[in-house]
């Protein structure tokens, strides 16, 4: 993919390997410091989890929380695109 990128813009493949990389890290920094991260027209990354019930509030603490999970909302463009795929069913190799 990044070189696929780096024929369309002004930056070499390694570059926008680099920028990716970085992505990927500062990403899931900045979800488990609360923050949601939103990647303009592309989509919005944030933190979902999954709880247990609690009786009362005072019982409701950190322990209760089960599962944590990225959440990715398309953004725009890439809703408009997956709202044009097209499905067809096909056999199942046995």
């Amino acid at each position: 993919m990044a070189r696929d990128a780096a024929k369309i813009s002004t930056l070499s493949s390694i570059d926008i390997a680099a920028a990716v990389e970085a992505f990927l890290e500062i990403i899931p920094e900045k979800l488990a410091d609360g923050k949601t991260v939103q990647l303009g027209d592309f989509g919005t990354f944030r933190l979902r989890v999954r709880t247990e019930g609690s009786d009362t509030e005072e019982e409701v603490t950190s322990r209760n929380i089960t599962k944590t999970t990225m959440a990715f909302r398309p953004g725009k463009h890439p809703q408009k695109f997956l709202d044009g795929v097209e499905y067809e069913k096909v056999k199942a190799d046995r």
